[in-house]
């Protein structure tokens, strides 16, 4: 968050007003942490302020699926 200067609170749901506006950060986010710090799907719907982990499945897949796509 630092690095695109977006306060983290939009990306892990605090600000739930402003959500739509970053969800492709937020899709990032979650991918990042998946893969940086090895946390199952239900912990980071946890700290992203989702209900269950079936977006977050969904959404680290299509962020999988777009880096498969820009690297061949």
């Amino acid at each position: 968050s630092e690095h695109y200067g977006i306060d983290w609170m939009y990306l892990v749901g605090i600000k739930k007003n402003v959500i739509c506006s970053f969800r492709k950060e937020r899709a990032i986010c979650m991918y990042l942490i998946h893969e940086l710090s090895g946390l199952e799907y239900e912990e980071i719907a946890e700290i992203m302020g989702k209900d269950d982990c079936k977006q977050v499945v969904k959404e680290i897949y299509q962020i999988e699926e777009e880096i498969k796509k820009n690297l061949s």
